[in-house]
């Protein structure tokens, strides 16, 4: 199922090595564990508010580093220039039209990287899925040829500009220097990408990066935290002008995400079928554009995948070419967190697949747009359908996509239809959408009977019927 195929490879042991965080005693919680990680510090919004006095990464075994994945991923890194949109300083980023690039010496460490990739697991379990899932009779060779598109072949990230400099492999995992020849502001974020820890561990080797204290949402903070496979960091970027083609000053990077101890392969492997995913319209299913909601763990992410954009967008989504933009985790923390599965403070909540609405009481109408200010009119109809049963609303809420709660009172009989007024009293009030992706939910108690979702502009007092 295509539902499953990120989670499927995230279990598979070859998708990471071991990570582990350091306990209280300051000695890492597992001695075995090949990474070890020291989240320590909440972020401040500048470079200059750091609250972390030592390094993210604090330990790495880089014996691993000799595997043929990591060792063909590192030997590309020097291939880029950090300055986005501009020409790379070791080499000639020009395909000669037949699928190779005009510096021999970079066609080959790309090759030897897709060799490698292509022989492991998670890719020979993602190309599986893809040839047989999403596109049935693709041959090896094609699938070859399009990863090294999707991920290597030069594009322009700025539709409607002819600087074609850019590629998902560089973006996702080497970084960009987004900001100009001037000294930037030291609390911008000016840095595009740099999803990597592989990287961010030989920057900070290299004294070039700088850990600043982590930047989860307060609500999954601790979630956050306590899992060692996610760094959601503010940190100080250095890339030089000599070493990196970079301006030479310190960016920010505001905040960056990235997944901790995994191998390469992983990440090609979930970036590339949910390229495929996305073509075959497979992929979104949080009510977003371009993400996907997994767990890997104990915890609940936003998988955030946008190819390129190829003009400007329709209906608030722009047309899609063959190239990876981008491709991070957003981290959500455990089900529940929050406020979410049936909280009510706000926060992360477990969006469904699907929608459904087969319970005996359902959500019947609502109204997400009223005529005027979205403060007052919104409201949403229920609909007891049960045959012989009335049901008390006290143990009963209402709840947007954030996980936003509308408590309930009084009782609904069989038959009867009662229309709830949202309050929006307040930031953690719920509220309803007005563009498209809104979902709807009822729980009672901590269980979902159900959830419903429009995926159109709701006009100005327009009722949207979910019966």
């Amino acid at each position: 199922m295509t539902r499953d195929i990120y989670e499927k490879l995230w279990e598979l042991v070859d998708s990471h090595v071991t990570v582990t965080r350091l306990g209280s005693d300051g000695s890492p919680i597992d001695p075995a564990a090949a990474v070890v990680l020291d989240e320590q510090g909440k972020a401040g919004d500048c470079q200059n508010d750091g609250n972390a006095d030592r390094p993210l990464i604090a330990q790495v075994d880089e014996t691993i580093f000799g595997e043929p994945t990591f060792k063909t991923f590192i030997a590309l890194l020097d291939n880029y220039t950090a300055v986005e949109n501009e020409p790379e300083v070791a080499f000639d980023r020009g395909d000669n039209g037949d699928g190779t690039f005009a510096d021999p010496t970079h066609d080959a460490e790309v090759n030897a990287f897709l060799d490698a990739v292509l022989a492991s697991p998670p890719m020979q379990m993602a190309s599986e899925h893809i040839r047989i899932v999403l596109k049935p009779g693709l041959s090896e060779a094609e699938l070859r040829s399009r990863i090294k598109r999707i991920w290597f072949e030069p594009f322009t990230n700025r539709f409607g500009r002819t600087d074609a400099h850019c590629t998902g492999f560089e973006h996702v995992f080497i970084g960009e220097d987004e900001s100009s020849t001037s000294t930037p502001s030291q609390c911008v974020d000016n840095v595009g990408g740099y999803h990597s820890w592989v990287k961010y561990y030989l920057d900070q080797k290299a004294g070039k990066a700088e850990y600043l204290g982590h930047d989860y949402e307060n609500n999954v903070d601790d979630d956050g935290v306590a899992d060692p496979n996610v760094a959601t960091i503010l940190f100080k970027w250095s890339p030089t002008a000599n070493e990196d083609g970079a301006h030479g000053h310190s960016l920010l990077k505001k905040p960056g995400g990235f997944f901790v101890g995994t191998r390469p392969e992983f990440e090609i492997a979930i970036g590339t079928v949910g390229m495929y995913a996305l073509e075959a319209g497979q992929f979104e299913n949080i009510g977003k554009n371009d993400q996907r909601r997994v767990k890997f763990g104990d915890n609940f992410f936003d998988l955030v995948l946008h190819p390129e954009a190829t003009g400007p967008p329709v209906n608030g989504i722009a047309p899609r070419g063959e190239h990876l933009r981008t491709l991070w985790p957003k981290f959500r923390g455990k089900l529940g967190s929050g406020g979410g599965g049936g909280g009510g403070t706000g926060g992360t909540v477990d969006l469904p697949t699907q929608p459904h609405n087969d319970s005996p009481v359902r959500i019947a109408r609502a109204q997400p747009n009223p005529v005027g200010s979205d403060e007052t009119g919104e409201w949403i109809e229920l609909e007891n359908v049960s045959a012989d049963t009335s049901f008390d609303l006290t143990n009963w809420r209402l709840m947007d996509q954030k996980g936003r709660a509308q408590p309930m009172s009084g009782s609904i009989s069989v038959g009867e239809t009662r229309r709830i007024d949202l309050t929006r009293d307040g930031p953690n009030s719920m509220m309803l959408k007005n563009d498209p992706g809104g979902w709807i939910l009822l729980f009672q108690g901590n269980t979902r009977r159900a959830a419903v979702r429009y995926d159109t502009y709701p006009r100005e007092g327009e009722v949207i019927d979910f019966t």
